[in-house]
């Protein structure tokens, strides 16, 4: 199964992030699961809680603690090197801020660019769980 977790105050990228994940997602036998966050503090909570997610697609300007201090949560107080943080935003001035938190890629929040991204996120992370599947099978 892959997790995907989306944290973003803007109802119009979420919405079309979920779309784009499910109907990408159609094209492959596993199963997905997306959980919506409004908040970088609800995300943060619920990972603290023990919940993991294969990508993360975080917004930067979001309301109390931007998504920039919540990856560094992620990275530096949970020490999560595997969760797949991607970042989106409307403007692209962040980039250079973000080198810190690691993240898989930045996004700035235009359809034909997050649809590209999702796509490709999805056949590299069903491509990794296939050959993790085959490698364990072969043991």
């Amino acid at each position: 199964m892959l997790r995907f977790a989306i944290c973003d105050d803007e109802s119009i990228i979420y919405v079309q992030l979920e779309k784009m994940i499910e109907r990408i997602s159609q094209n492959y036998s596993k199963k997905i699961e997306i959980e919506v966050f409004f908040s970088g503090e609800k995300l943060y909570q619920f990972m603290c809680e023990g919940a993991c997610f294969d990508i993360v697609f975080l917004d930067i300007e979001l309301p109390q603690i931007n998504g920039i201090d919540i990856g560094k949560k992620i990275r530096d107080e949970m020490h999560d090197e595997i969760t797949k943080i991607v970042y989106i935003s409307g403007k692209d001035s962040y980039a250079m801020d973000l080198f810190d938190v690691r993240p898989l890629n930045f996004l700035i929040k235009y359809e034909e660019q997050l649809l590209l991204l999702v796509n490709l996120l999805i056949d590299v992370e069903y491509i990794y769980i296939n050959k993790e599947v085959l490698t364990s099978s072969i043991h």
